[in-house]
């Protein structure tokens, strides 16, 4: 038997050993439901962030690691020149789990704890004191995704107000906003506009609204990310698609989420830069001003 058949039979083998990956991956999500409900048990005033897309992944990755120092080394235990009488059932994987598996787990609940004390949570953030808003009932303002330049092009003109009142329409929610500064053809002083987002700003908080008039109303351009909001302390918090937003100071941070299938708690960023001319001069570029 030559170099090149040797080899090709150990990653014969090798592959053929690799374990049942779902089977796997459904002990340690029970493992994982398991621990963070004795967690609850134990200390009820304990919260932790759980972000489970991200938690996920961290979770696989540690496994896969651990999985690549197991396999080669049952395969080494046994001669590479008895590969053709080797037995990998011989391999448990049941008692490799339950091995390993505490050691996976601390890897990626150590790594998840690390991600959530890395970031600035918006909690933190310097906001006068508010009250939540109100959630419109209708489909959000905007496609599907989001893209700064799209949205550039649908808006007439931007609204930099703080929030007076909050009420509810039919499918919607007005909001009525003392204006700050404006940018286009819209009326200073009191402004209603009227949004479909499933994000209520808040009232005494101020913020940069892209709009648009339909039917005689302004309505927000888009809803299906946050608004751009101003802290009392000059800072910033963004989409992180509002690319002329950033700037060296940016830095990621933990969003609260409004729902299940909300993926946007780890997309917003915020900067103590709250300079926003590149996107106002970028609007006015692409309006042909």
């Amino acid at each position: 038997m030559t170099d090149k058949d040797l080899k090709q039979l150990y990653n014969d083998e090798i592959n053929g050993s690799a374990p049942d990956m779902d089977a796997l991956w459904e002990r340690i999500e029970n493992g994982l439901a398991e621990k963070e409900s004795k967690n609850v048990e134990n200390s009820a005033a304990t919260k932790k962030r759980h972000f489970i897309t991200l938690k996920r992944c961290l979770a696989f990755a540690a496994v896969c690691a651990v999985i690549a120092v197991i396999i080669p080394t049952a395969v080494g235990n046994s001669s590479i020149m008895d590969m053709d009488s080797m037995d990998m059932d011989s391999v448990d994987m049941d008692s490799v789990d339950e091995i390993h598996y505490d050691e996976a787990y601390e890897e990626y609940d150590n790594a998840d704890e690390a991600f959530s004390d890395e970031f600035l949570s918006y909690a933190n953030l310097n906001f006068p004191q508010s009250y939540s808003g109100i959630i419109a009932s209708g489909e959000p303002n905007g496609s599907e995704y989001f893209y700064e330049n799209d949205v550039l092009i649908e808006t007439e003109g931007f609204i930099d107000g703080i929030v007076n009142s909050v009420y509810a329409g039919d499918d919607c929610v007005y909001y009525e906003l003392s204006a700050v500064d404006v940018y286009g053809d819209i009326d200073s002083g009191t402004v209603t506009v009227l949004s479909r987002s499933k994000y209520p700003m808040m009232v005494n908080r101020e913020y940069l609204i892209p709009v648009k008039s339909t039917n005689g109303e302004l309505e927000t351009v888009f809803d299906r990310v946050p608004q751009i909001e101003f802290t009392s302390d000059g800072g910033i918090v963004y989409y992180n698609g509002w690319e002329t937003l950033d700037n060296d100071d940016s830095q990621s941070i933990l969003y609260p989420k409004s729902g299940v299938d909300d993926f946007f708690y780890d997309r917003m960023k915020f900067s103590y830069n709250r300079d926003f001319s590149k996107l106002i001069e970028r609007w006015v570029s692409i309006q042909g001003g």
